[in-house]
């Protein structure tokens, strides 16, 4: 399994201890997918240390703004998912470190309109779900900058676009 470059271990609660076997192993891996399998903060470190990953799917792991900065090492990324994490404004601080993403997915997150300045930093974006995080109008404005985006996700669920009527 060494030479493994993808790897699907979505909703199969592997834990830390996963999360720590897979990252210790897998050296060639680019595309992990380890989503909704309960690996916290602690097992974001270990996913932190695979630098080789282009391609990461976290989701649904609760690692929290600390998860987030642990993922932010990653540099080679190109594709994040990390919806329904917990992830604050302070975690996109972390995340807009990630220069080479062009599709982030943070849905279901709580980051506001704060956390949209720091997702601004992401030139490089083409694809992004923001999607039920709390996010007005003035989060919004502050993407306005991301001329290469081909696709966003609002999903006003979530979302708090109609709480400010100026826009009309």
């Amino acid at each position: 399994m060494n030479r493994l470059t993808h790897l699907n271990i979505r909703n199969n609660n592997v834990g830390v201890e996963g999360a720590k076997i897979i990252s210790g192993i897998m050296k060639k891996l680019k595309n992990l997918k380890i989503g909704c399998n309960n690996i916290g903060v602690e097992g974001a470190i270990y996913i932190g240390e695979m630098n080789q990953l282009t391609k990461l799917d976290i989701s649904q792991n609760e690692i929290g703004d600390e998860g987030a900065k642990q993922v932010s090492q990653l540099k080679h990324l190109t594709y994040l998912d990390i919806s329904e994490n917990n992830i604050t404004a302070l975690g996109t601080k972390y995340i807009g470190k990630l220069t080479q993403l062009t599709n982030l997915n943070i849905a279901s997150n709580y980051i506001g309109d704060e956390g949209c300045k720091h997702i601004n930093k992401l030139i490089q974006l083409t694809k992004l779900d923001i999607s039920e995080n709390e996010i007005s109008i003035q989060g919004l404005e502050y993407l306005s900058d991301l001329e290469q985006l081909l696709s966003v996700d609002v999903k006003i669920k979530g979302n708090c676009l109609f709480r400010d009527y100026s826009f009309l």
